[in-house]
C-alpha cells in the first residue's frame, strides 16, 4: 500500500506539473540484484538547483510549482520520503529548471516487493484528462 501511494504520488505530480502534451516514463529495474528502483521522469518546469535541498520538507514547494495555478500543499513529496524510509529506501531527485525532473525511488528487493514484470503491468497509466502520456519500461540491469 505504501509503495502504491508513492508511486502515484510521483506520477501525479509528474502528470500535474507537465503542460498537455507531454510524455511522463515510469522507469523499474533491478540494482544488483537486490535493490528494486522506480524512477518517474517527466518533461515538465523542473527544480531550480537551489530549491532541491529542501524538496522533501513538509509544506515546501518550489517557486515554479507555487506560481503555477495547480494547487498544492507541499506534502505529497514529504509523505513520500517518509514512507520510503519506512520502506528501508529513499528517494533521490535531480532536475533541470525548464527541462524536467527525474525522482527515483530505491528500494531493497524483498518478499513484500513485486518483481519488475509485475510493477511494470501495473504501473501502465494513461491520463486522457489532462492530454499526458505515462509510459513504463522495465530495465532489469544487473
Amino acid at each position: 500500500r505504501a509503495l502504491a501511494l508513492i508511486v502515484t504520488n510521483l506520477v501525479t505530480n509528474a502528470i500535474k506539473y507537465s503542460s498537455a502534451p507531454s510524455v511522463v516514463t515510469v522507469s523499474v529495474g533491478l540494482e544488483d540484484g537486490r535493490f528494486i528502483s522506480i524512477a518517474v521522469t517527466d518533461s515538465g518546469i523542473g527544480i531550480s538547483e537551489s530549491e532541491l535541498a529542501n524538496l522533501f520538507k513538509p509544506y515546501v514547494r518550489s517557486q515554479q510549482a507555487a506560481s503555477k495555478t495547480v494547487e498544492g500543499t507541499g506534502l505529497g513529496l514529504s509523505i513520500c520520503h517518509d514512507l520510503s524510509m519506512l520502506l528501508g529506501g529513499s528517494l533521490a531527485v535531480t532536475s533541470e529548471l525548464g527541462v524536467g525532473t527525474t525522482i527515483t525511488l530505491r528500494l531493497p528487493l524483498s518478499q513484500n516487493h513485486p518483481p519488475p514484470e509485475i510493477l511494470n503491468r501495473l504501473l501502465l497509466v494513461e491520463q486522457p484528462v489532462s492530454g499526458n502520456l505515462v509510459q513504463t519500461h522495465t530495465d532489469r540491469a544487473a
